[in-house]
């Protein structure tokens, strides 16, 4: 089994959230896989960048880890 690890933020701003709508229609959170020795902030906020092209800064400690096996095809 491959395993990777992803990370992702909740960007609000005032009483607004960011989603993203991808062009398959499947609607999430900016989120990507890390990259070398990226920590999973540094990832966050690079994929919040490449996805929506804005800069953004993590305001919490606060954390959850997700796991799932997401099926074949």
């Amino acid at each position: 089994m491959i395993k990777e690890v992803s990370a992702g933020v909740v960007v609000f701003k005032d009483d607004l959230v960011l989603i993203i709508k991808h062009k398959n229609g499947h609607i999430d959170f900016p989120k990507g896989h890390v990259e070398g020795d990226e920590t999973l902030e540094e990832t966050a906020t690079r994929e919040v960048f490449e996805e929506t092209g804005i800069n953004c800064r993590i305001d919490s400690e606060e954390k959850y880890k997700i796991t799932y096996s997401p099926k074949d095809g």
